[in-house]
């Protein structure tokens, strides 16, 4: 794909000193003529032809007038004796340039808007929940703790489920015969039980793995593989910001998408856990502000890990590999460049589009590590040999590193190395800045720090 965004807008460098056959206005071009513009002096005319013999007395002599074949000519000449003067651009400037701006900028004002807006929404769940469990009651000495607002959550659920679920047996009872109307229930119910037993990391694994799904689906389709290689996979030289985003949603084989969901599906909990519970509280300088809930700080954590690995891969490349890469298609060695040969060349440096949820899914696994550094993980195809995380995601971080070094190819080990350390510095740093966003977004004056329980945002 990269190597095609080259071809359509690049002409070897080789030509570029020659220039090109033009005219100022409009060439006439006969068969079996010179161009006028040939030869500096015309041709002389021809000797006239003697009249044929004639056995009738001539009565006069015509002379014919003669004048220049171009004066000769129609004023305008076929279609097809036109020739528009082409106008060749330079070579060098359909090249791909360094792009490092509009990718910086759509970056952070996405991440910005992403985390304003989780920390929005957790302010008003959570003041909305503690308004029901009463916490300005006369009666209450304390406000209502994290588990309090999750268990209302839950039991609130239960109710609404409950409710759709006598809904949707009343509507097909009166609309289908009991043959039909019976298993459709079943498999409803089945659902039902599933998300109100689920937890909300699992909720929202089940989320991206849905979108993940259909944009796999769309690439197995096979009619819009162009549209989806445009804007679904991530082409450093595109020009396309956006990418940066979609690309972390779009995996083209099933045992890449099989992976990072099987991947994320397992290592989600262990972050969310830590963002909720774990050691946060005493990473954070407002270790007592109470949510009643982190999956939109997780849904956060998740897609900022996404686009900033994304980030990281597309800074190297336009430093270091474009660089190169313009070097050896300029080179005088490559006169002439195929698709294949550019393919080749673009592959040869690791110039190429990149796709997958990997560096999300680092950055996840990463910040379980570093909370639970001694949680004992398996190998997927080995699940009876376990190691501590810790071990693990040491060799995975050496392993990115020395593919970085040796120039592997076959993975973005560079969307792994950032997603990682993503991870790490959001173990350390991460909750002490949402909590901070949080108190900001409260519209109150941040409190000093506090170690005497849990309080509400202006309290």
């Amino acid at each position: 794909m990269f190597s095609r965004s080259l071809l359509t807008s690049y002409r070897s460098p080789s030509i570029s000193h020659l220039r090109p056959f033009s005219c100022s206005t409009l060439a006439l071009l006969q068969p079996g003529r010179s161009h006028p513009s040939a030869s500096s002096t015309p041709p002389p005319p021809s000797a006239p032809s003697p009249p044929p013999p004639s056995n009738r007395t001539a009565f006069a002599r015509i002379t014919p007038l003669r004048v220049p074949a171009s004066q000769a000519l129609p004023s305008t000449p076929p279609p097809e004796q036109i020739v528009v003067e082409e106008i060749y651009e330079d070579p060098y400037d359909a090249l791909p340039k360094r792009n490092l701006l509009k990718p910086f900028l759509f970056s952070t004002i996405f991440i910005a808007f992403i985390y304003i807006a989780a920390a929005e929404r957790t302010n008003e769940e959570s003041q909305l929940w503690a308004d029901k469990l009463g916490w300005n009651a006369l009666w209450r000495r304390t406000t209502p703790s994290q588990g309090e607002m999750m268990a209302a959550q839950q039991f609130e659920l239960k109710k609404d489920l409950q409710h759709q679920l006598d809904s949707v047996n009343a509507t097909l009872t009166a609309t289908l015969p009991a043959s039909l109307a019976q298993p459709l229930l079943q498999g409803y119910l089945a659902v039902a039980e599933f998300w109100l037993n689920s937890s909300e990391p699992t909720k929202l694994a089940c989320m991206i793995v849905g979108v993940n799904t259909v944009v796999l689906g769309a690439w197995k389709l096979g009619r819009w593989n162009g549209r989806m290689a445009k804007w679904w996979m991530h082409n450093p030289a595109s020009g396309r910001q956006v990418t940066l985003l979609t690309s972390v949603f779009s995996h083209q084989e099933l045992w890449h998408f099989g992976f990072n969901m099987v991947a994320l599906w397992s290592f989600l909990p262990m972050g969310y856990a830590f963002l909720i519970l774990g050691d946060r509280q005493a990473l954070s300088t407002y270790p007592g502000l109470t949510e009643s809930t982190a999956i939109y700080h997780l849904g956060a954590f998740y897609l900022t890990a996404g686009i900033l690995s994304s980030l990281l891969s597309h800074t190297i490349f336009n430093i270091f590999q474009l660089p190169r890469l313009l070097r050896a298609i300029t080179s005088p060695t490559n006169p002439i460049l195929t698709p294949s040969a550019l393919s080749s060349l673009a592959r040869k440096h690791n110039a190429v589009p990149s796709l997958g949820a990997s560096g999300a899914i680092y950055a996840v696994f990463f910040l379980g590590a570093m909370s639970y550094p001694d949680a004992q993980v398996g190998i997927i195809f080995l699940p009876f040999l376990t190691m501590p995380i810790k071990f693990a995601a040491g060799a995975m971080m050496l392993l990115d590193v020395v593919g970085i070094w040796r120039a592997w190819k076959g993975f973005n080990h560079v969307a792994h190395l950032g997603g990682a350390l993503f991870g790490i510095g959001y173990w350390r740093y991460g909750c002490e800045m949402w909590d901070w966003l949080r108190m900001k977004l409260a519209r109150k004056p941040t409190p000093p720090p506090s170690t005497t329980g849990p309080r509400l945002l202006g309290l």
